[in-house]
């Protein structure tokens, strides 16, 4: 484990199936494959003090993960999400509000944990509302790598807070869909992938975007250089997590220094490879990724 350590902001919830309810939220998957990689991370969020908030504390320290930076609050619920799977493995979901995650607080301590050779990870749900986005805003002054999940999910969101966030982000993570949604934000003559992800660059002045592309694998656009990998092939069973995990294999190899190419082929693995369970989160050894990319090779 090197010296870095990688920073998550926003939500930590429960997504709640028709049978059972599993941890979740996109900065906690982060932050806790992260870890499955070797790498040092801290999330930053708050639960509320009820038993969905202890079981969250309790489910991420017991993975090893640190909850120093979770802050506890008597005035609103543990965020929990309704979701459902269809035929297919892809889910919907119901994201309950108000709920602890939507008034995160800024830690007077926070600004001075974080080093400059650090990286913050943060999203679009957790800024949802004025609170939590306000203290994210804050942190984004920081002189630190800034990676943005955009994870849009409706109706949680705006263009203009977006925008901002886009602005102030060094490596900017999309999805098929919302490629299709920011297209039509901001232009409709680039059909080509590679040629709107090189807008986005010149656009947000970005080092670097991500583009996962489910089942045909993930592209890259950095420092105006294009990368892509194919899809690994497995048998899906849901694909919740997997887009975060994905993004902490990335993370977890470019900070490493490997080629992005490589790191995009781990990122896609992962992916992959979580897409197999049910939940976000299951146990796995580093080892299993490489033994399903020499299996797909």
């Amino acid at each position: 484990m090197n010296d870095q350590k990688v920073y998550c902001f926003g939500e930590v919830l429960f997504d709640v199936y028709q049978a059972e309810k599993l941890p979740g939220g996109a900065p906690m998957n982060v932050a806790l494959h992260l870890l499955r990689h070797g790498k040092e991370s801290c999330l930053i969020s708050k639960v509320g003090e009820d038993k969905n908030g202890k079981g969250l504390i309790e489910f991420i320290e017991n993975r090893g993960g640190s909850t120093d930076l979770i802050q506890r609050t008597t005035a609103y619920d543990t965020g929990t999400v309704n979701v459902k799977i269809s035929d297919k493995g892809n889910a919907s979901y119901i994201i309950n509000e108000p709920v602890a995650w939507d008034t995160i607080d800024l830690d007077a301590s926070l600004k001075d944990k974080i080093r400059s050779n650090d990286l913050l990870v943060y999203g679009s749900l957790a800024v949802r509302n004025q609170h939590s986005f306000e203290t994210l805003i804050n942190l984004l002054d920081l002189d630190v790598q800034k990676v943005f999940d955009l994870n849009l999910r409706e109706p949680h969101y705006t263009y203009s807070k977006i925008e901002q966030l886009i602005e102030k982000a060094d490596i900017l993570k999309i999805n098929e869909d919302e490629v299709n949604l920011l297209k039509a934000k901001y232009t409709s003559d680039l059909e080509d992938l590679e040629s709107f992800t090189t807008f986005l660059l010149r656009r947000f002045k970005l080092k670097g975007v991500l583009v996962t592309l489910g089942e045909y694998g993930a592209l890259a656009n950095f420092d105006f250089h294009i990368y892509k990998v194919k899809g690994v092939k497995i048998k899906v069973k849901d694909t919740i997590g997997s887009g975060d995990s994905f993004l902490a294999a990335f993370i977890s190899k470019y900070i490493e220094g490997l080629d992005i190419e490589e790191c995009l082929l781990f990122g896609c693995a992962t992916g992959a490879f979580v897409a197999t369970f049910s939940g976000a989160n299951p146990e796995y050894e580093v080892s299993d990724i490489y033994k399903l990319l020499k299996k797909n090779r």
